[in-house]
């Protein structure tokens, strides 16, 4: 008798702290996802990496709640309601279905994601690359046209360029007087930034490849270890529930 009153409280704590860290892990799942975006990848990669992140604790909300019917059911000596067990049974089946889909979803976003990023860094360095370009013919044409030379002095002798604007021109006259004492420096500087562009390029294509593959590893490893856990505790659960009852039956048709 004193064994089963001190294990009570136990029994009943056990219970009581299972059911707080499931109800308020789906309460926080329910929060993560608003605002609902579904049509959002980015919100979904964001939602999927959160709830992976915390999928953890109904397992062990779960854990302390079957661990706490179990020592109830050893003092009492019989098995016990089981419309809790079995609903916590089903949860776990369908989170352990759920950690399971969401793996392929997850790859597929990542994939899209970096296809996505990769086309922005190739249409940012197309831009850069366009842009220099550009200001290389500028420098050019200012080379090959005298008048139009004595215009961009005239233009920065008078007080009406002002900020970035006169500062630019400024900047593109230092050039040309660079170029006028060394005609191929302009070669050279063309093909230096164009190296510093294809370098930065790689950089950030290498960058974005390596967060896909990390987080792709780290919440797919993580959703399918989830998925058998989950899986395991309800198909198990189910399945022991099922053997419990045929002997019931039994007893009460005698």
């Amino acid at each position: 008798m004193n064994n089963a009153g001190a294990a009570s409280p136990t029994a009943f704590a056990l219970k009581i702290v299972g059911a707080i860290l499931i109800i308020s892990s789906l309460l926080d799942w329910t929060l993560l996802a608003i605002p609902f975006q579904m049509q959002n990848r980015g919100w979904q990669i964001q939602f999927i990496s959160q709830i992976v992140d915390r999928g953890i604790i109904p397992m062990v909300g779960m854990a302390f709640l079957l661990a706490g019917y179990w020592m109830e059911d050893r003092l009492s000596g019989g098995d016990g309601k089981l419309g809790l067990r079995l609903v916590t049974f089903i949860l776990a089946s369908l989170l352990g279905l759920f950690f399971l889909l969401v793996i392929p979803v997850h790859l597929n976003n990542l994939r899209v994601q970096r296809g996505e990023a990769l086309q922005q860094i190739e249409q940012r360095a197309a831009q850069a690359e366009t842009q220099l370009e550009a200001q290389s013919a500028q420098i050019n044409a200012l080379l090959e046209d005298p008048q139009r030379l004595q215009q961009l002095d005239q233009a920065l002798a008078s007080d009406r360029l002002q900020g970035p604007q006169r500062e630019q021109l400024e900047q593109i006259r230092q050039q040309i007087e660079d170029l006028q004492q060394d005609p191929a420096a302009l070669e050279q500087r063309v093909s230096q930034a164009q190296n510093q562009l294809g370098e930065r390029r790689l950089e950030l294509e290498s960058q974005a490849k390596n967060q896909v593959i990390e987080s792709g590893v780290s919440t797919g490893v993580s959703s399918l270890l989830l998925a058998i856990g989950y899986i395991a505790i309800g198909w198990s659960g189910l399945k022991s529930m099922g053997g419990t009852q045929a002997p019931r039956r039994k007893a009460s048709m005698r």
